[in-house]
């Protein structure tokens, strides 16, 4: 049985009622007593059925907020899964494919998205090896920008 099925079962429907008359029929995010009323789960346990909850980990909100709740863990959900992706190309060992030397996650280069031509220009040239506005990318950034950020922004931008 899908999830979405296991809340036409009554069980559900019982518990739903239990959360919202807990908190008096409003949202309790926006305060709302007059929209249709879902009940949330603000965290979901591996294995239990939706109505096998504790009502402390659940949440009454108006179907605009329920909607807006869904939307921000999608973004969460991204954030987070770009975080990983990020964190495991920067801690991924990189060799300089001209000579074979390490290329330390702390030097602060410029790598393409294999994360070694670029490097290997700087590393034999040390001119960057970049086009023109690459170099004035470079040029013009704050100083107080930390070396991760300035990774990601060259990452995605060239």
């Amino acid at each position: 049985m899908n999830y979405s099925e296991l809340l036409k079962r009554p069980e559900w429907k019982k518990f739903a009622e239990k959360v919202k008359k807990k908190v008096d029929w409003t949202c309790q995010k926006c305060g709302a007593v007059d929209k249709p009323l879902h009940a949330h789960h603000l965290k979901y346990v591996k294995g239990r059925l939706p109505w096998q909850y504790h009502l402390s980990l659940m949440q009454c909100l108006c179907e605009t907020c329920h909607h807006a709740e869904y939307e921000e863990e999608k973004e969460r959900k991204e954030e987070e899964k770009q975080e990983k992706e990020a964190n495991e190309w920067f801690s991924t060992p990189r060799v300089c494919q001209r000579c074979g030397a390490w290329i330390p996650d702390s030097d602060g280069g410029i790598y393409d998205e294999d994360g070694l031509e670029i490097y290997s220009e700087i590393h034999h040239n040390g001119d960057m090896g970049l086009t023109s506005e690459a170099k004035e990318f470079y040029e013009n950034l704050p100083e107080d920008i930390d070396d991760f950020k300035i990774e990601m922004i060259a990452y995605k931008k060239f």
